[in-house]
């Protein structure tokens, strides 16, 4: 099977660390054919999040060992905000542009 490449959001990442009954679990932990991208930006927002949900850095480094890296600057996140409606999400999609990914996962289902 070929294997498909996917850019996950931060979202799916803080909730496979909630629940490991949940999709995004399955996910981020499975061995499908599935090569799985986060950038440094989501990297960034994601040690923020965790901390204000009080999860430990571990589990999120356990998670981001997991996934594929890649990094992207400010200059490519200011060239995507005509294709976000939050401009906060511009990282999201350029990452997924960087990944050359075919997928974007994501639970942001108003944009």
């Amino acid at each position: 099977m070929k294997d498909i490449k996917v850019f996950v959001d931060s979202d799916v990442v803080i909730s496979s660390l909630l629940s490991k009954t949940g999709a995004a679990y399955l996910l981020i932990n499975s061995n499908f054919p599935v090569t799985k991208y986060v950038s440094n930006l989501s990297i960034t927002e994601l040690k923020k999040v965790i901390a204000k949900l009080n999860i430990e850095n571990k589990q999120l480094n356990n998670v981001v060992t997991l996934l594929n890296k890649v990094t992207i600057n400010k200059d490519s996140v200011k060239k995507v905000p005509d294709y976000v409606h939050d401009k906060n999400d511009a990282h999201i999609v350029a990452g997924a542009i960087k990944a050359k990914v075919k997928f974007l996962i994501t639970y942001n289902t108003k944009d």
